[in-house]
């Protein structure tokens, strides 16, 4: 009986703090988007005014918050090849790289709900040590998976999906070893220019990226010199969430931005409207690939045609010289 009440009061205990944290992080998240806004030309007109909706998206964030470590341990199960089993491999793979602090069960419900979806694309995620190790260590985590994931479908590039620091992972996986084999990058709520929630002080614990995820660190310095060349790169940020702040750091120079509202930081890998957003970008890059593939393919009988024509044209010249020749 003592222990069950233990239970209990330790569980309680942990929901209110799960909930005080999550609501420290909105209030945060809620004053510097009101500061983004008095910055003259700061705040798009096409983003959505999120003048209302705080409350809401954080009674939504909190189960998630409050679920966070109790489904870390499934994470290390790799169910990778039992969702690929009867997956086709004629598309490039994507591969789902987490944030930090978390592992490959983030990902569980998006991977989930995208099965049926993906026709043709096996459906790859990763464990990265996030709170002891550096990005350029981190990426060399990816550079491994993505050798793997390749090898095993015969693909010659994978999609990437980031959430928060998995896109910044993502970005130095680039800069390290290049774009050649990455078809399309996609991030979810990544702190492209850093966030004012990432505090140095908490590098004994958090490790070293909270240093390099500080605004204005040298490391995001490093990464906005680097160009992905050749790679159609989407940014998903939310204007309610409750990690990136301010929210737009969630966008690169460059990108695609896609704005949406109503979710939190983690609420993302909960919503159908980032399902839509992976499956039509992948979608729309399996139909530019099928027709360039068909425009390469006509243009060869215009090559051919033109060389027969090429060298007929030059048999005539030749045959004309010899006849003058010969006069």
């Amino acid at each position: 009986m003592k222990l069950a009440v233990s239970l209990l009061i330790i569980v309680a205990l942990y929901l209110v703090g799960a909930f005080i944290f999550n609501a420290l992080t909105f209030l945060f998240s809620y004053y510097e988007s009101q500061s983004t806004r008095r910055e003259a030309g700061r705040w798009k007109p096409e983003w959505p005014q999120a003048n209302g909706g705080w409350l809401s998206a954080m009674l939504k964030e909190f189960p998630i918050t409050a679920i966070d470590l109790i489904w870390l341990p499934f994470g290390f199960l790799n169910r990778d090849s039992a969702n690929n089993r009867y997956r086709g491999n004629s598309k490039p793979p994507v591969i789902f790289v987490h944030g930090w602090s978390q592992n490959r069960i983030t990902f569980a419900w998006i991977i989930g709900k995208l099965r049926n979806r993906l026709a043709g694309r096996q459906l790859y995620t990763l464990n990265m040590p996030t709170t002891s190790k550096t990005l350029p260590e981190l990426a060399d985590y990816l550079a491994k998976r993505m050798d793997e994931a390749l090898r095993q479908t015969g693909q010659s590039k994978a999609a990437i999906v980031g959430h928060s620091l998995g896109g910044l992972v993502t970005r130095e996986y680039a800069a390290r070893y290049g774009s050649g084999k990455i078809e399309a990058v996609i991030t979810l709520a990544t702190p492209h220019a850093g966030s004012k929630l990432s505090f140095p002080a908490l590098a004994p614990v958090g490790g070293p990226v909270m240093h390099e995820m500080e605004p204005g660190s040298e490391t995001l310095k490093r990464l906005a010199k680097e160009k992905i060349e050749g790679v159609r790169f989407v940014c998903v940020g939310s204007v309610h969430d409750n990690f990136v702040l301010p929210f737009d750091s969630s966008f690169l120079p460059g990108a695609e931005e896609i704005v949406i509202d109503g979710v939190g930081h983690n609420g993302l890998l909960f919503d159908t409207r980032v399902l839509d957003i992976i499956e039509n970008t992948l979608d729309n890059i399996s139909v530019e690939t099928e027709d360039e593939k068909i425009s390469e393919q006509n243009k060869e009988p215009e090559k051919k045609s033109r060389s027969k024509k090429t060298r007929a044209n030059k048999a005539d010249s030749e045959n004309v010289e010899k006849s003058s020749t010969n006069k």
